[in-house]
């Protein structure tokens, strides 16, 4: 008998021996899984608090930057400088632009 077998198809074969009985198998395997998704759900329950409370923090300071854009969009709009050349009109444009892209994004790739 000639002994140039693989040594790892040779390995997989003193494994088999070794193997859990099915049920067992499936228990253990059933118990993995549901460690996982416990994991999961804690991970996701984890990042909505973090969102929310990054939110409830900034949700001040973006207002107030909110109600200053407007301000100086509204007094940008009323000069009687040409629309089109007036910077602040070109940062609303773009800041809309950029706003929308996600939207966009999501919307081409069917990821609702």
């Amino acid at each position: 008998m000639r002994d140039d077998q693989d040594p790892i198809i040779s390995r997989l074969f003193a494994e088999q021996d070794q193997s859990l009985p099915p049920d067992d198998f499936m228990l253990k395997l059933g118990s993995r899984m549901d460690r996982q998704q416990r994991i999961r759900r804690i991970y996701r329950v984890a990042a909505i608090v973090a969102c929310l409370i990054l939110s409830t923090l900034s949700a001040p300071w973006i207002a107030q930057i909110t109600s200053t854009l407007i301000e100086l969009t509204a007094a940008g709009i009323s000069t009687s400088s040409p629309l089109l050349h007036a910077p602040l009109t070109w940062l609303v444009v773009g800041a809309s632009a950029i706003g929308c892209c996600p939207v966009i994004y999501l919307w081409r790739t069917g990821r609702w």
